[in-house]
């Protein structure tokens, strides 16, 4: 079913009557109670599931249909009384429903003989009781689910259903699990862990009556025949109650160890070894070579668990970091020059970020092998891309601390979110400010300002991918659409290409010809990426700059300044006006917090005031620049600001507002606001040297205020 049908279903289920779901409640309350319920029956159950999943308002079904609900699912321990299908779509509907007053007041007031915990078997009531969130009654369930994972003799699946149940209730709900019940869990998980069976369990599907089945056992991931104990990384036709055990146990593992609690007696935790020792056995299999190509990914992923696993039981006992690390090691050198493993590499990665100082283990060589080969490479890789972020978000003291990697590196991890703009905003937001230095923040300046172009330049890439794209190249070579494709095949051009995709920075603030670079792109800047990477940037920047204003200093203000008057016409973007708008409220604030550097900038400054013609395209901004030399252009916040330095500011800006009012009275396109006179007015008037003849300023300024109220502003 396609998303538009989907979102039908919905609609009409959203429009349902008050009357229509009397109907359907009544309907499935008389069902509820026949012997023999057809398929129709069990459409009227998903109808309602489906209904009760869809609406957003608390749900308020009939008391008496909640309570046939709980009496079919209480018949479910008396053999082949209630389909499959029913037992489900009732624990379904009653999880929507949850958690409410109706649920929560049957569980707790029902008499013995309609108890939940006693007529339901563990693997339909759990589910229903766990979406309670009343811990009152998840502390009394606990009790009886730990009787069941701890007893011998106890149906697998119920002990399976209990073990997930402890898990998760323990995890989000810890109050409801004691500190002697941790280790009675855990004492039962591990032995689980090692104590399945090799042999795959019979087929089920077939009964062979006068011929036993001869016992097959479970093999490697390769194929080849499992001579060691059972692990979930085995392959089986069919598998035994007790290998499922195996598996759902390793699957908790992590969580369980993560309840581990200081205080909690070391005799209790003895077992931690066993648990060691079965995850060097996993990762012995997940090295071998997968003889179905769908189980490389389940590879994988349980390689991902194990680290964590690892990793988890070190933190909790510090004597089993060195013979881990070795492996660790070992399994990093093993994975090095594999990219495809990135995710694998990652979580090695974290370990050796985690222990490797008490090993006296620099981390930076592993570091690099991340941040500049397998990024560089995997950087378009939408898991690999949220996993990264994630690492860096969740270890930003330690890379900061211990290492310079996210100053080194910054311009992969910004691929990252030129490739995917909405999903990391908020991460980039935090992870910013730790790659800003004074040596790296005039080149982050410019990478947030091109990423609009390191997004197109990144699917231009991907276009030359495709063969059918470059083969096309020579009949469509007098369109725009394939400008870009043919500059980055160009050899001339692909340079600027090189730089904008580079992996590590440190090789220059930016290009030259990055205009060029720019006008090469332009047939992808409505591309809906780059159009989504644009939008991004004034986030981006204001963090920029409060890392700047905070932590920058002086000279590097100082530095920046000039790079900003040089940028506001020099943008890839649909954005313009918002990023030049960005740009000029915090120069503004630059000034303010450093008016001195009015004095330091002062040749960029009177360049910039020098001719009318670069007030076109930025003229906010400038309206900003100019306000600021009549603010700050004083001896009062610089010695050096002299009557020499006023008089040349003074100059320019008196020829500047003249040109401009000549330009204006001879021409009808009128290109500047009254806000750009009335702004150079004030500040000809806040720098003008004294002594100077008052005639002469009173009748520019009769000449302004005249254009200002003739013209049509």
């Amino acid at each position: 079913m396609d998303a538009a049908s989907v979102d039908g279903v919905f609609r009409d289920l959203w429009e349902v009557s008050q009357i229509e779901l009397s109907d359907l409640y009544t309907k499935l309350e008389k069902g509820l109670f026949l012997k023999q319920r057809d398929a129709q029956f069990v459409d009227t159950m998903r109808q309602m599931f489906l209904f009760e999943h869809s609406t957003t308002a608390e749900s308020r079904i009939p008391e008496s249909l909640m309570a046939s609900l709980f009496h079919t699912l209480g018949q479910c321990d008396e053999v082949n009384v209630v389909p499959n299908a029913i037992e489900r779509l009732c624990v379904a509907i009653l999880k929507e429903v949850s958690p409410s007053e109706q649920t929560r007041v049957y569980q707790v007031n029902s008499d013995n003989s309609n108890s939940v915990m006693s007529s339901i078997p563990s693997s339909l009531t759990l589910p229903v009781v766990a979406c309670q969130f009343d811990e009152d009654i998840l502390t009394k369930t606990m009790t009886q689910v730990i009787h069941w994972i701890s007893t011998v003799g106890i149906d697998p699946s119920a002990q399976i259903t209990g073990l997930l149940f402890a898990t998760i209730c323990g995890f989000y709900h810890p109050k409801t699990l004691s500190m002697e019940q941790k280790p009675v869990v855990m004492r039962q998980v591990i032995e689980w862990l090692n104590s399945a069976s090799l042999s795959q369990a019979p087929n089920p599907y077939t009964h062979k009556i006068f011929k036993k089945e001869s016992e097959q056992n479970v093999t490697e991931i390769d194929g080849s025949l499992n001579t060691g104990t059972f692990t979930l990384m085995n392959i089986g036709q069919y598998y035994t109650p007790d290998q499922m055990l195996t598996i759902h146990s390793f699957s908790v593992l992590r969580k369980w160890l993560l309840l581990y609690d200081g205080n909690d007696s070391a005799q209790n935790w003895q077992f931690l070894p066993l648990i060691q020792e079965h995850c060097f056995r996993v990762l012995e299999q997940c090295h071998r070579k997968c003889r179905v190509a769908a189980d490389e990914e389940v590879e994988e992923a349980v390689f991902q668990e194990c680290i964590s696993i690892l990793d988890q039981l070190c933190q909790i006992d510090v004597q089993f970091v060195p013979k881990t690390f070795d492996v660790i090691k070992r399994q990093a050198a093993k994975m090095c020059h594999n990219s495809d493993k990135a995710v694998s590499f990652l979580r090695l990665l974290q370990f050796i970020l985690n222990h490797g100082e008490s090993m006296m283990c620099d981390p930076d060589d592993v570091l690099t092998t991340y941040f500049s080969a397998f990024l560089g490479e995997k950087c378009t890789d939408y898991n690999v891309g949220f996993e990264t972020v994630t690492f860096v978000e969740a270890n930003l003291e330690k890379l900061c601390r211990k290492t310079e990697i996210l100053q080194k590196y910054f311009p992969n991890l910004f691929k990252i979110i030129a490739w995917s703009p909405r999903n990391f905003v908020s991460e980039f937001v935090d992870i910013l400010p730790a790659t800003v230095t004074t040596h790296t923040a005039i080149e982050i300046f410019h990478m947030i300002l091109d990423l609009p172009c390191l997004s197109a330049a990144m699917e231009t890439v991907l276009l030359q991918t495709k063969p059918s794209d470059v083969d096309n190249l020579s009949s469509d070579r007098n369109t725009n659409t394939c400008t870009s494709m043919e500059a980055f095949l160009n050899p001339l051009q692909k340079p600027l290409f090189n730089f904008i995709l580079r992996h590590k920075g440190g090789q220059g603030d930016t290009i030259s010809r990055l205009d060029v670079l720019h006008k090469v792109l332009q047939d992808l800047v409505n591309h809906p990426r780059v159009r989504q990477s644009a939008s991004v940037v004034p986030d981006l920047l204001r963090t920029f700059f409060v890392t700047i204003a905070q932590d920058g200093g002086r000279e590097l203000v100082n530095r920046l300044i000039p790079v900003i008057i040089e940028r506001t016409i020099l943008l890839y973007s649909n954005e313009t006006e918002a990023i030049q708008t960005i740009l000029s409220e915090e120069l503004l604030l630059l000034f303010k917090i450093y008016p001195d550097l009015v004095v330091d900038q002062k040749d960029e400054l009177l360049e910039l005031i020098s001719t009318p013609r670069n007030v076109i395209a930025r003229q906010n901004f400038f309206i900003h620049v100019v306000w600021c030399l009549g603010e700050y252009c004083s001896i009062g916040f610089d010695k050096r600001c002299d009557h020499q330095v006023i008089s040349t500011f003074y100059e320019s800006l008196e020829c500047l507002t003249y040109e401009i009012s000549a330009e204006i009275q001879n021409t009808r396109d009128n290109k500047y606001t009254g806000r750009l006179l009335s702004t150079l007015m004030s500040s000809v008037t806040k720098v003008v040297p004294w002594p100077c003849p008052m005639d002469h300023h009173i009748m520019m300024a009769y000449d302004v205020m005249s254009l200002i109220m003739c013209a049509n502003f």
